[in-house]
């Protein structure tokens, strides 16, 4: 049972008790975890790569949200420093930061990034 009372700014206030009726919607809550439709990503990038370039462009979807527009992105591991990649949080492109420097002795380099999905405003990273 849920009394409502309103009262006035009067000495003494007058109250109102009158029936109401209230509507109660419980929908589900978020009980799905976002999902990348590949077990990962794999790009080559030749060193003379330029600042921008767009590496990936990752995308996720969660059943919770019913649109991948509803979910936010965030590189939570294996950034360099200083920062050699940033992922624009709301489409999921990873782009080049700055440009590769000239490799020594021709060794190949692997940066490996761990990006999460999260709905939309939940996404919180410390």
């Amino acid at each position: 049972t849920l009394r409502v009372e309103a009262l006035d700014g009067g000495n003494p206030p007058l109250v109102a008790l009158n029936p109401l009726t209230i509507d109660v919607t419980v929908s589900t809550s978020n009980d799905n975890n976002p999902a990348f439709p590949a077990e990962g990503y794999r790009q080559l990038l030749v060193e003379t790569s330029v600042a921008g370039v767009v590496v990936e462009n990752v995308s996720a979807t969660d059943a919770d949200c019913g649109d991948s527009d509803n979910l936010e992105y965030s590189i939570i591991g294996g950034l360099t420093t200083p920062p050699l990649f940033a992922i624009n949080n709301t489409t999921g492109i990873v782009t080049l930061l700055a440009p590769f420097t000239r490799l020594e002795n021709g060794v190949n380099v692997t940066y490996r990034l761990d990006v999460i999905a999260a709905p939309y405003h939940f996404l919180t990273v410390q």
